[in-house]
Formats: C-alpha cells, sequence, structure tokens
C-alpha cells in the first residue's frame, strides 16, 4: 500500500511540475528572454522531469 501511495504523489508532483513549465514557457519574461536572445530552459526543464516523474509514479502506482 505504501508504493501506491508514493506513486501517486509522484504522478501529482509530475502533473503539477508539467503545468507549471508549460505555463512558464508561455510566460512575459520568457517571451522577453526569447526576444533579446536569451534561452530560457526552466520551462522544458520543468515539462520534462514532471513527465518522468508521472511516467515513474504510474509505475509504481500499477505495479503489484
Amino acid at each position: 500500500m505504501d508504493k501506491k501511495i508514493f506513486g501517486i504523489v509522484l504522478l501529482v508532483i509530475g502533473i503539477g511540475l508539467i503545468i507549471y513549465g508549460l505555463n512558464h514557457m508561455e510566460s512575459t519574461e520568457s517571451e522577453i528572454k526569447d526576444f533579446f536572445g536569451k534561452e530560457d530552459t526552466t520551462g522544458m526543464f520543468a515539462t520534462g522531469i514532471g513527465a518522468l516523474l508521472v511516467v515513474a509514479g504510474g509505475v509504481v502506482s500499477l505495479r503489484k
């Protein structure tokens, strides 16, 4: 039962990071950095880590 709860927690955190990353990529700050030629990788990094956590959480919570 503890593994299932841990998996669900990973899923929730992963989904939160994906939402944060997608919102950050569309933020005004990110758009301004893009305009001046600076690359803002925070959104991509958060989205990627979130996706990994969602996959890991799904695997952990669905295992018997």
